[in-house]
């Protein structure tokens, strides 16, 4: 029976101690035997993490087989913001002014200049099963950084790097800017492991121009946002609704769905639909090829908003109908 090994370590000198043990001795598992080796790595620090993920795949499970996405554009897209965050190891409590200015220098030497400054932190809630525990040294601070259009938000704290829009045109336009501010946290924080990487859309779906009442909904959503309106005896009494979807789309990629009727800023009626696509796995951040990950995400986010809306809403957005 092949032995399993688990090695847990810290993220500072990881590579060392692989190389030093796999050179201390002869290993069991050669090219002349005929099953296959792998090593597994579990920083410590990561271990409630991993364990939660192992235990989870205990019961296995199907994997959703979504429909290859529709690139085509949207010019009647109803997205309010679109947001990438990165989120990897922090090394201190607070990003410094020094850092800072390195990273604004790059950013406007690769074409991507942010002149605005504002200071930004974050206070983080740490919760068990028997409720929150109390407080400690979790504040976390860092810099908001806006173009000059005011279109575009890179926040740096000392654990994530993300980059939001209230005016996005399209992915091709995103992708390159994310990727400009991943090469300068690179160049001037130098993060050692990748924990998180997620992409987030928020749509306010327009109401169908009738009456704007929930039930007209029930035409333009999957069924399955819809469900509290195809109720003969609770339809007429339901006066807000909001669900909540966690779905697994393979080993390694989630989609958190929030969906629900709402009214936007000027009082009109929207549903919302917020599609948060994102991995946890744990990986060295120099390894992480991080450009196909995100274009990954991009492509589960559409084909699954592609999936829960009907084709006389995807028509109305790309243009091609006057109303959903």
């Amino acid at each position: 029976m092949p032995r399993v090994a688990l090695l847990i370590a810290d993220d500072v000198g990881l590579g060392t101690t692989i190389k030093a043990g796999g050179s201390a001795g002869p290993t069991e598992c050669s090219p002349d035997q005929h099953h296959s080796c792998r090593l597994g790595v579990i920083v410590k620090n990561h271990i409630s993490r991993w364990l939660q993920l192992a235990y989870s795949k205990v019961d296995g499970g199907v994997m959703l087989k979504l429909s290859s996405p529709d690139r085509r554009p949207l010019p009647n897209a109803a997205l309010s913001l679109v947001a990438t965050q990165v989120r990897f190891d922090a090394q201190r409590d607070a990003v410094p002014g020094e850092l800072l200015g390195g990273l604004q220098d790059q950013l406007a030497v690769s074409g991507h200049p942010y002149p605005q400054v504002a200071q930004l932190s974050a206070q983080e809630l740490l919760v068990s099963l028997n409720g929150p525990l109390p407080a400690g040294p979790t504040e976390r601070r860092g810099w908001r950084l806006t173009s000059e259009d005011d279109a575009w938000h890179l926040s740096l704290l000392p654990d994530s790097v993300s980059l939001e829009t209230p005016q996005f045109t399209g992915f091709d336009d995103m992708l390159p800017r994310v990727l400009t501010a991943l090469d300068a946290v690179t160049a001037q924080a130098a993060p050692t492991l990748v924990t998180r990487v997620g992409l987030r859309f928020i749509n306010l779906l327009p109401a169908p121009e009738t009456d704007g009442s929930d039930e007209n909904w029930q035409q333009r959503l999957n069924a399955v946002l819809a469900a509290p309106l195809s109720d003969d005896t609770l339809r007429d009494g339901v006066l807000a609704f909001e669900q909540r979807m966690l779905l697994e789309i393979d080993d390694q990629i989630r989609s958190s769905v929030r969906s629900g009727p709402v009214h936007d800023g000027d009082g009109q009626r929207r549903f919302l639909l917020d599609i948060d696509t994102y991995t946890e796995t744990s990986t060295l951040w120099a390894s992480t090829q991080l450009p196909e990950l995100i274009s990954q995400l991009n492509d589960v986010s559409v084909s699954l908003f592609q999936h829960l809306v009907s084709e006389s809403m995807l028509g109305y957005l790309r243009g091609e109908a006057k109303s959903p």
